[in-house]
């Protein structure tokens, strides 16, 4: 659902490409790397090179389901770490492996060029578990839906590609996504 007049609406001001406008972000995870649930550890991100500060303070998530207190809120929370045990930085979808999608609502539109993820891994074991093919979309709107592949108002897709699987080792292990 590419909408190149909505997507040059989110771009800032000038003559250049520097970056997005977003209300909210919206991650549609269809599977993973062949573990036993889905997954995914953070999604940061960045302002000419400069991290976004993002908690509960600043914004709302959504998901379509979650297991326990392995909480939709650990994917965008700046302040977790990013390596050590999953229970403390990162989100499970309840008891499935495809079809599941998570949304951060900013509470003011944000501008930002860049995002990372960390995908998931719990000390450097269950990288399986990670989220695979993933399709990111922003939106001007405060998005909460939280149907897998469902419409998105005042959209762009920005990303439709692979999340790379995390090493298996307990560190960090970022992966800069070619945004579009």
């Amino acid at each position: 659902m590419f909408n190149a007049a909505i997507l040059g609406a989110m771009r800032k001001h000038g003559s250049r490409v520097s970056g997005y406008s977003a209300k909210s972000v919206i991650l549609d995870l269809a599977d993973n790397w062949g573990g036993g649930l889905l997954s995914l550890g953070a999604v940061l991100f960045y302002s000419e090179g400069a991290l976004i500060s993002i908690g509960a303070a600043n914004s709302t998530t959504y998901a379509t389901s979650e297991l326990g207190s392995y909480i939709k809120e650990h994917v965008f929370d700046t302040s977790l770490p990013l390596t050590g045990a999953a229970q403390y930085n990162a989100w499970f979808a309840s008891s499935v492996t495809t079809n599941q999608r998570i949304i951060i609502v900013f509470d003011t539109l944000i501008n930002f060029d860049q995002i990372k993820i960390h995908n998931t891994s719990n000390g450097g074991n269950n990288t399986d578990l990670g989220a695979k093919n993933v399709v990111v979309t922003i939106s001007t709107d405060a998005i909460t839906s939280t149907v897998y592949g469902s419409a998105i108002s005042n959209s762009a897709e920005i990303f439709n590609g692979v999340f790379d699987e995390h090493v298996a080792s307990d560190v960090e292990d970022p992966q800069t996504l070619t945004l579009i």
